[in-house]
C-alpha cells in the first residue's frame, strides 16, 4: 500500500510548497511563510485546514478561493514527477508477485492520468483508494482500505505494509495488527519531522531503495 503525494511523486517541493508561497505573498503578505520544512511539520501537526483558518486567518469564504487557486496553479503546471527509481520499484515488486494498492488523499482521477502519462499506460495499481468527497470512513487514518484489500485479496496482515509520508496512513496501519508501516523521508524538507515519524513506522526509508530492502525486494539480474 503506498500513498502518492510526496511519497510516489514530488507534488510538494514542485507544485503544492510554491502554490502556497504565491498565494501567501499575493492575499496575505502580512503573514509570515513557512519555510519548506515548517510546511511539512506543519501538515505532520495539524494539517492545511487548520493552518489556513486558524493561524492565517482565512475566512469560509477565502478557503474555497484558496481551493480555487491551487486548482488554477495545477492545472498551468506540468504534472508532478514521480521519485527516481519509485516506478521500477512497483514493477519489480509485481513481477514478483506483489499487489500495488494506492491509498491516498488525491483523487482517483488525478493518480490513474498520473501513472498512465508517467508510464504510457503501461503500469497502473492494482487498486486505487482515493479520497470520497463526503466519505472520510473509507480513507486513512480509516482502516476501510486494509479490510478491503484482505478480503479480496486474502491477504494476512503480516503480508501487507503501508508506505506514507505522513502519519494518517501509519496509523491506519498500527490500527491492524501485523500490518508494518515505512515512512518516508526522501523528498526535500521532510527533515523536522523525522523524529516524530519514528513513533509511527516500524522502518524510515531516506531514499526509494530503502523501500526495497524492507520488504526484501531482490535486485535485478
Amino acid at each position: 500500500m503506498i500513498d502518492h503525494d510526496d511519497t510516489a511523486v514530488n507534488s510538494t517541493e514542485l507544485i503544492n510548497y510554491p502554490c502556497y508561497v504565491e498565494f501567501m505573498k499575493k492575499y496575505y503578505s502580512d503573514k509570515p511563510i513557512l519555510t519548506i520544512e515548517m510546511w511539512y511539520e506543519m501538515l505532520w501537526d495539524i494539517g492545511l485546514s487548520e493552518y489556513y483558518k486558524n493561524q492565517v486567518g482565512l475566512t469560509d469564504d477565502m478557503v474555497q478561493l484558496e481551493h480555487s487557486y491551487w486548482k488554477n496553479y495545477i492545472s498551468e503546471k506540468p504534472r508532478p514527477p514521480f521519485f527516481d527509481g519509485f516506478i521500477d520499484l512497483l514493477k519489480r515488486f509485481k513481477e514478483q508477485g506483489g499487489i500495488v494498492a494506492v491509498v491516498s488523499f488525491s483523487s482517483k482521477d488525478v493518480i490513474l492520468r498520473h501513472y498512465n502519462e508517467a508510464t504510457n499506460g503501461q503500469f497502473i495499481p492494482d487498486e486505487i483508494f482515493g479520497y470520497q468527497h463526503g466519505h472520510p470512513e473509507f480513507s486513512k487514518p480509516n482502516t476501510y482500505p486494509i479490510e478491503q484489500l484482505i478480503k479480496k485479496y486474502g491477504f494476512k496482515p503480516e503480508e501487507m505494509v503501508m508506505v506514507d509520508d505522513m502519519k494518517e496512513g501509519l496509523i491506519m496501519a498500527n490500527r491492524v495488527k501485523g500490518v508494518k508501516s515505512i515512512g518516508v523521508q526522501y523528498s526535500e524538507g521532510h527533515g523536522k519531522t523525522v523524529d516524530k515519524m519514528k513513533e509511527y513506522c516500524d522502518f524510515i526509508a531516506y531514499k526509494v531503495n530503502d523501500i526495497a530492502d524492507f520488504i526484501g525486494l531482490t535486485t535485478e539480474e
